[in-house]
């Protein structure tokens, strides 16, 4: 009861008054898809004038339940008070908190007010999410985080000293106009939402027949008058009209995607302020993401085709806090650098994590320890079974085009000798580490003081090659992600690695 009337005595704390409208138009951008649907597709249904209805009552409520929302800020907790129907009362201790993150959008900015997330490693969602407050309320809330977040006496006094003097840190990292361009030729973003788009639009008889074909006739007249058998019997006309829609497609798509890198990442800074990165970005939303460096539970280091040709990486991490359903990996501190050039990677790492042997790690002749190259006879069967079974079909088909099974059999076999040969693994002392990939190779490292899980699995085709999976599980995980997942060991290596593994945390105090 007194922990009760500690905060129930005081006056709590309550969203701004103009969360209603942020909630409203948080709501209607969520929304926006379905609201275009039924825009395009209305065929004056009753079912769609009570969709409407249904999600008029959703607005209303969510706008309203800023009234019901209220938090105490005390001296070693949180307290939050939320719902309208459905109540519910969390108390978050601060030391529980994981990371902080922050988004301002242009009309945030504009009122001085902001989102603000508090995550912890509990869960899929966010511990505690604030839409929307003051930015004093938000530095309140982040200094109180920070004076008591540290379980060791050293780093609260770093974290009440840090709050008492602010010291704007020297960035580790920052991305130039030009980087953003790379990176949006490299991720290629934009050929997501235009699929989306164009699968949902082509499947709309009025959208081909009544608006496309007739814009494109009054472009091109001879559209008009073209017969398609004389397009199909002049193969070189119909070759090359291919090429140049694939590559109008694929700039359409790169400017796309430069410009969803633009909105994303401009003005991306990584910084890091005694034990503790910072990561800001968003040209007009700007996104704040905050982690202690113990927090860290994985990075991840990824090069694909494009990546080596731009002579660039991009590096990853996963935190104690980060949530594996969070729509929008820029929310959440994610990236450590979204394109970095390659040869500033060791270094960079370095002033991320100096306790990881990163020289010893980027030497691919020492250290690492191979799967067995025989694995390769067991990645080729799937593939090789799918080309077999596109041949049978075609073959019915047009058989001539059934030819087209020995180029895609003896790609399967080149490209699982491949992958096999690039799938590799290193252990020692507080370090696990795993690569793999050929085309896009991706190397992650784990320090076994976070590790939570650690797991040797077998199926059946693997007691047949006496063979064993051996996986390493940490906080914030996601089956998305590139993990300690080694497959394809030989049973007795598997069980030592175990072994050394076990004995490791045996030594070690676990840090979460």
């Amino acid at each position: 009861m007194a922990r009760l009337q500690e905060y129930e005595s005081l006056e709590p704390m309550r969203l701004h008054q103009l969360s209603p409208i942020f909630l409203f138009l948080d709501t209607i951008k969520e929304f926006f898809l379905l609201i275009i649907l039924i825009l395009f597709t209305s065929r004056s249904s009753s079912w769609e004038l009570y969709g409407i209805g249904f999600a008029a009552i959703f607005v209303l409520v969510r706008m309203i339940s800023f009234r019901f929302f209220k938090y105490w800020i005390l001296p070693h907790e949180l307290v939050v008070k939320s719902g309208v129907f459905f109540r519910q009362e969390r108390h978050i201790p601060y030391e529980r908190v994981q990371n902080i993150n922050q988004t301002q959008g242009p009309l945030h900015r504009l009122f001085g007010v902001g989102k603000v997330q508090l995550e912890s490693a509990s869960g899929t969602k966010p511990e505690a999410e604030f839409n929307v407050i003051s930015l004093a309320a938000i530095n309140a809330i982040r200094n109180a985080v920070e004076k008591r977040s540290s379980d060791k006496g050293s780093d609260e006094q770093a974290g009440v000293a840090a709050v008492e003097a602010p010291v704007k840190p020297a960035p580790l990292l920052g991305l130039a106009a030009i980087d953003l361009v790379k990176h949006g030729v490299i991720t290629n973003q934009g050929m997501i939402p235009v699929a989306i788009v164009m699968g949902f639009l082509f499947q709309q008889e009025e959208f081909l027949y009544d608006l496309v074909l007739p814009k494109l006739q009054v472009i091109f007249p001879s559209l008009s008058t073209l017969d398609p058998a004389a397009l199909v019997a002049t193969p070189l006309l119909l070759i090359s009209a291919l090429i140049g829609l694939v590559l109008f497609a694929l700039m359409f798509f790169w400017v796309l995607s430069i410009a969803v890198s633009f909105f994303r990442f401009f003005g991306f800074t990584l910084s890091k302020q005694q034990d503790k990165l910072k990561a800001e970005m968003g040209l007009l939303t700007r996104h704040t993401a905050s982690a202690p460096l113990r927090r860290i539970q994985k990075i991840t280091l990824q090069e694909g085709v494009l990546h080596r040709l731009f002579k660039a990486a991009s590096i990853t991490c996963k935190t104690a806090g980060n949530a594996p359903d969070n729509n929008s990996q820029s929310k959440s501190f994610h990236y450590l650098a979204p394109l970095i050039d390659r040869s500033r990677v060791q270094e960079f790492l370095d002033n991320v994590q100096a306790e990881i042997p990163w020289q010893q790690l980027f030497d691919n002749n020492t250290h690492w320890t191979a799967i067995p190259f025989r694995a390769w006879t067991r990645m080729v069967k799937i593939p090789l079974l799918l080309s077999l079974i596109a041949g049978v079909v075609l073959w019915f088909v047009a058989p001539w085009w059934a030819l087209l099974v020995i180029p895609l059999c003896a790609w399967s076999i080149y490209a699982t000798r491949k992958l096999a040969r690039s799938m590799a693994y290193w252990q020692s002392g507080d370090l696990i580490a795993y690569k793999s990939g050929w085309l896009s190779k991706r190397l992650s490292v784990v320090q076994l003081k976070k590790a939570q899980v650690v797991r040797l699995s077998e199926n059946p085709f693997d007691r047949r090659r006496n063979m064993a999976s051996l996986y390493v599980d940490t906080a914030g995980f996601s089956m998305a992600d590139h993990n300690i997942d080694i497959p394809y060991l030989d049973k007795p290596n598997a069980l030592h690695l175990q072994d050394e593994i076990n004995q490791a945390l045996c030594r070690l105090e676990f840090e979460w």
